[in-house]
């Protein structure tokens, strides 16, 4: 995977209510929760899509393609801890792969006003050879999701999703 795509990153039952941050100047900023969250989704996934780089200028990504959704928690120090696979990608040097790059992520904390300290995380990590690959594997995971929202028993939070592609097409 020698040329990485943009990655997106999206954010799951999100509040709209204000969060107050110091500015470096010293004045205060008020931001949205929803406005909080995007910004710690951004930055984490910013931190995925490096890991994906990092992996493929290692010669250490898969000469597979697949998506592979991963599910993990922050632990008190802010690492991914408790990973699990929850939708293989039906390689398994791809799913371990997915899993080396959700537990290099640098640190989860802090945590925005609104993710508890017990909120699960799943990382989508797409390996693609081509950008139509990508756009394919990408409509898997969103039908897979569907089902899952639809099975996910009656007030269980749903997991906050992160999502990172890589492509070897350039």
């Amino acid at each position: 995977m020698k040329n990485l795509l943009l990655a997106a990153a999206a954010a799951t039952a999100t509040l709209v209510l204000p969060a107050v941050l110091q500015a470096r100047d010293g004045g205060i900023i008020v931001q949205s929760q929803r406005a909080a969250k995007q910004v710690w989704v951004t930055r984490i996934s910013r931190n995925l899509d490096w890991n994906l780089r990092n992996q493929a200028k290692m010669g250490d990504d898969p000469a597979a393609s697949g998506a592979v959704s991963v599910r993990f928690t922050s632990a008190p120090d802010g690492r991914a801890t408790d990973l699990s696979v929850v939708r293989a990608s039906g390689d398994q040097a791809v799913d371990q792969a997915a899993m080396k790059v959700v537990s290099r992520l640098k640190s989860l904390q802090p945590l925005p006003d609104g993710i508890s300290a017990n909120q699960r995380f799943r990382a989508d990590i797409i390996y693609a050879s081509n950008h139509f690959e990508l756009i394919d594997l990408a409509r898997d995971l969103a039908r897979d999701h569907a089902a899952m929202a639809k099975a996910r028993p009656a007030g269980e939070a749903p997991d906050l999703v992160l999502t990172a592609s890589g492509s070897s097409e350039g």
